[in-house]
């Protein structure tokens, strides 16, 4: 598919979003679980859940990478029924510097944080299948240049 350059809109459960996973949270030659959990627990910078990049808004996978270090990141392709199936909700999220990102609302910092163990075990459960997939799904890895 061709990316669009229009504004993003409504996140439709038929696409497909790149998600970062930091250097340190793949490992490929552990074949049970090669993306760590912790690749999607909300950090306290994602008040309004984890960050994604929609597929349609991209020419590259790489352009899900604008204004991180490429070096520092791997990248996963997921659909986004694979959320809505866990019961998690993407919707659009506009960023200045990245066309088509996009927020997992319930993979948020203060549900994630909050009092109420049930829901941060669910959370965790939910966690574990995306990184299942994810491992499943790397698409780009980190480009080391010589110094």
């Amino acid at each position: 598919m061709v990316p669009t350059l229009e504004c993003p809109g409504p996140v439709e459960s038929c696409e497909y979003v790149y998600r970062r996973i930091l250097k340190g949270r793949y490992n490929p030659s552990n074949q049970a679980m090669p993306v760590d959990i912790l690749a999607f627990r909300p950090t306290e910078f994602d008040g309004d859940g984890i960050s994604v990049v929609r597929k349609k808004y991209t020419s590259s996978p790489s352009d899900a990478l604008v204004g991180v270090d490429p070096a520092k990141y791997h990248l996963a392709e997921l659909p986004v029924k694979l959320f809505v199936d866990l019961g998690l909700t993407v919707v659009e999220a506009k960023r200045d510097n990245c066309i088509g990102h996009a927020c997992v609302v319930e993979l948020n910092t203060t549900s994630y944080n909050g009092k109420d163990k049930t829901k941060k075990a669910e959370l965790k459960e939910k966690m574990i299948l995306l990184a299942l997939e994810a491992g499943k799904n790397m698409i780009l890895s980190p480009v080391v240049t010589d110094q």
